[in-house]
């Protein structure tokens, strides 16, 4: 009698599952934590009004601009039509060039209204389960310890309160398992360059906010591969200058090609604001969002103090107390020799997020005057508070290796342990994913051009110009959205750094344009009106509907219009 060969072969499954099971496992609890913060409906690639507000706005439009840009240009992120006068690089927009870059190639396959960023966050939380994965069970060979440390990699709540940041949420800094890549490479211990490169050539394309924390690291890294053998000191010192030249050129060749240079000056207020504070370890809320902890209370914070966000958990601050006994003792594995350059590097970026302006609960307790040519370098650098999440997480590796260590000594009370902090951590997470999910499935856009004469207009025009330039600004959106409906340019954005001098040369071109009655035949003025522009009555009047002349002028929901 003849046996079917079975379609599934079980024992195959089953080997798989034994050899890669904590790789798998790792995989589902990104997967499980996306649909658990997510309503799944922003994997839609037609969906994108949940992009409407906040950050995510100039995500989608950043896109939106620059599939719309030549095939062939360079540098090959430029995106000329989104901010006429002080146009920079999708680089600047936080849409995900990594992934923004090559599919505006295919841009012609693709319909008028297209998102991937659900994508992104789907394959980020992804990433960070699988990096943790990697990290987790370099020291901890007990896969439900190892998959429950992945648990708290994943959920950790710097990375959760990205996606509701300032409500709307803040899609490249999703990408903080470009963190947790740098650490595994570190431990790694292997010499090769070329896995730093890859990592360091990624970074800018995914979030340039993170490229100073995965350099820091990196620089940590050759500072441990420094060789120790009986080889002249200046030998030595050569080859890994030449290695930390290599990282550098890499970096900022990526950054070059792909247009993130093309900010003359990318400095910016802020430093000292945006800060994290002494308190900010234990505190689980931040402004006026919700809390991360039914168990602690809020502490308060500072105006800023949500860039610097940096609360641990009430589980991680657990693992924290079980860990004092080991430290004490010398012997925690996480803090040998081989690692002492990395600890010090995360200590002193911690160091660097409180900023100058040190601060403990709501008040300030001193600050310090900063050089001014020091000033000007952590220019670029004004959110110094996101420094501090490189420590956070070697904090959590911490507190999971200590736990092991009092399982392997103490099987039941360790087990016990296990049990109650992995209870704790569902009882915490049930109220964050609820409220996160709020996030994906309230509607927070509202109309505010509503007048159909908008689209009357803009259809007869190329270009869409603001008087004076928006960045930011209220009614920046919905002017950028008119103008990428119709497929105008337009001096309306969100970028996160411009050239200041450009942008004050632009409005100065404008308003003078303005006061001399210049308008160009293609292009649709819009007179913001906040404040009030000088000219508005005298255009109203001058271009009114029963003027002779081609050239018109509307008050269009709060706006004047002016049609050439």
């Amino acid at each position: 009698m003849k046996v079917d060969t079975p379609l599934i072969k079980w024992s195959g499954i089953s080997s798989l599952f034994k050899t890669r099971g904590g790789e798998i496992g790792s995989v589902a609890i990104g997967i499980a934590t996306f649909g658990a913060l997510t309503n799944w409906k922003i994997l839609n690639p037609l969906f994108v009004r949940w992009l409407y507000w906040g950050d995510p706005s100039t995500s989608y439009l950043g896109w939106q601009f620059f599939r719309k840009t030549p095939l062939l240009q360079f540098p090959i992120g430029a995106s000329p039509n989104y901010g006429i006068g002080f146009a920079s690089s999708i680089m600047y927009t936080d849409s995900i060039p990594l992934i923004a870059i090559p599919l505006k190639y295919l841009s012609f396959l693709l319909p008028n209204e297209f998102q991937y960023f659900g994508i992104w966050i789907l394959v980020a939380l992804i990433l960070q389960s699988w990096f943790a994965w990697k990290i987790v069970s370099r020291f901890i060979p007990n896969i439900v310890l190892a998959l429950f440390g992945v648990v708290l990699f994943t959920n950790a709540p710097i990375l959760i309160y990205r996606m509701v940041h300032e409500g709307s949420g803040h899609i490249g800094f999703i990408g903080q398992f470009l963190i947790l890549w740098s650490l595994h490479l570190y431990f790694e211990r292997d010499s090769s360059l070329t896995p730093w490169l890859v990592l360091l050539g990624i970074s800018p394309l995914i979030c340039l906010g993170l490229v100073p924390m995965v350099f820091v690291v990196f620089a940590s890294w050759l500072i441990q591969q420094f060789p120790k053998i009986s080889i002249p000191l200046t030998v030595r010192l050569l080859g890994t200058s030449k290695r930390l030249l290599v990282g550098i050129a890499t970096t900022i060749g990526v950054m070059w090609i792909s247009g993130a240079l093309m900010v003359r000056d990318p400095s910016d207020s802020g430093f000292g604001t945006y800060r994290t504070s002494l308190t900010s370890l234990f505190d689980p809320k931040v402004n006026n969002t919700f809390s991360f902890s039914k168990f602690l209370p809020d502490l308060g914070n500072l105006p800023g103090s949500e860039e610097g966000f940096a609360f641990l958990g009430i589980t991680v601050i657990a693992l924290l107390l079980i860990s004092i006994p080991t430290v004490f003792k010398g012997n925690h594995p996480l803090l040998s020799k081989n690692n002492i350059g990395l600890i010090l590097v995360t200590i002193g970026m911690g160091l660097f997020s409180l900023s100058n302006r040190i601060s403990v609960l709501q008040r300030e307790l001193f600050t310090y005057p900063i050089p001014n040519q020091i000033d000007k370098f952590i220019g670029p650098f004004r959110s110094s508070g996101r420094f501090v999440w490189p420590l956070i997480y070697l904090l959590i590796l911490l507190g999971l290796i200590s736990l092991m260590t009092l399982m392997q000594n103490r099987k039941n009370l360790g087990s016990l342990v296990l049990v109650v902090l992995l209870s704790i951590q569902i009882i915490e997470s049930v109220g964050v994913f609820s409220n996160v999910r709020q996030r994906f499935t309230e509607g927070k856009f509202t109309p505010q051009l509503t007048s159909p004469r908008w689209d009357e207009l803009a259809q007869n025009y190329d270009h869409l110009i603001a008087i004076p330039p928006l960045n930011n600004d209220p009614g920046w959106f919905e002017l950028a959205l008119l103008a990428d409906k119709w497929g105008l340019s337009t001096n309306t954005t969100y970028l996160a750094r411009v050239d200041q001098k450009s942008f004050d040369a632009a409005l100065s071109i404008a308003q003078n344009d303005l006061e001399n009655f210049r308008f160009d035949p293609k292009t649709l003025y819009v007179l913001t009106n906040y404040p009030p522009n000088p000219m508005n009555t005298t255009l109203l009047d001058e271009y009114g509907p029963s003027s002779a002349g081609q050239t018109k002028s509307f008050s269009l929901d709060g706006f004047t219009v002016i049609a050439p």
